[in-house]
């Protein structure tokens, strides 16, 4: 976390024109990193305005941050996808597909995240 956000941020904006206010970053990622996303945003609440978990693998001491963080997340966007039924599109995902992990196309399906990460999350 503290790479991303004392280091390779600051290569970032300094390179590129970005939007350096937190409302302008967000973290997101998958399993580990989306455990990795949520610690990002409690560690350095001045450079993110929000996180995106998607999958995520927490461990107790990420869940005990949550709990002990008092107002902080309250200012900011937390999307959280574990994956799983869809009842408005009428889609069923099983609990577990091989087939839907791999493929000759792609080790990871990440389908449903994107489409509601865009829906719930984007303004």
């Amino acid at each position: 976390a503290d790479f991303i956000a004392e280091r390779l941020m600051p290569l970032v904006n300094d390179r590129f024109r970005t939007v350096t206010e937190p409302e302008g970053a967000m973290a997101i990622g998958t399993s580990m990193g989306g455990q990795a996303s949520l610690h990002l945003l409690l560690r350095h609440p001045t450079m993110f305005g929000g996180a995106a978990c998607l999958s995520p693998a927490f461990q107790p001491a990420t869940i005990a941050s949550v709990a002990t963080s008092g107002d902080l997340l309250k200012s900011k966007r937390l999307y959280l996808d574990n994956g799983g039924d869809d009842d408005n599109a009428n889609v069923r995902v099983p609990m577990f597909d091989l087939f839907d992990h791999i493929t000759p196309k792609a080790q990871w399906n990440p389908g449903y995240f994107i489409r509601n990460f865009n829906q719930r999350l984007m303004p």
